[in-house]
């Protein structure tokens, strides 16, 4: 086998986003692979067998004072997921249709902190 790899799954802090994340997760520690769940408070009961990362989420909604909230809520886990991803190494990325596939060819083995900041 290949040098272990850390990988990061980001997931919601629902069953439905957790349970997938977990089955996911229990199968790269079985290849040898160290794996970590990014997720906010709700996703932390369901981490049994993996790490789990707090990251901060939010909604927008609620009148003018919620929305002020939310955004902040979302800004505080943007920052919060990018130190948590910073000096990590990009090993592969799926195709999006936001970014085309020369970009992301760039982006391959480039380190996070080079792209984020």
């Amino acid at each position: 086998m290949s040098k272990p790899l850390t990988i990061v799954l980001a997931a919601g802090g629902t069953g439905g986003h957790m349970f997938p994340a977990i089955a996911v997760g229990d199968a790269l520690k079985a290849r040898g692979h160290n794996v970590i769940a990014a997720t906010d408070g709700r996703g932390q009961r369901f981490g049994a067998g993996i790490e789990t990362e707090n990251v901060t989420a939010g909604g927008i909604g609620g009148g003018a004072i919620g929305k002020i909230k939310g955004l902040c809520k979302i800004g505080l886990g943007a920052g919060q997921a990018m130190m948590m991803l910073r000096g990590c190494v990009i090993p592969i990325l799926n195709h999006t249709p936001s970014m085309n596939w020369q970009k992301q060819k760039r982006l391959i083995g480039k380190r996070v902190s080079n792209i984020l900041w």
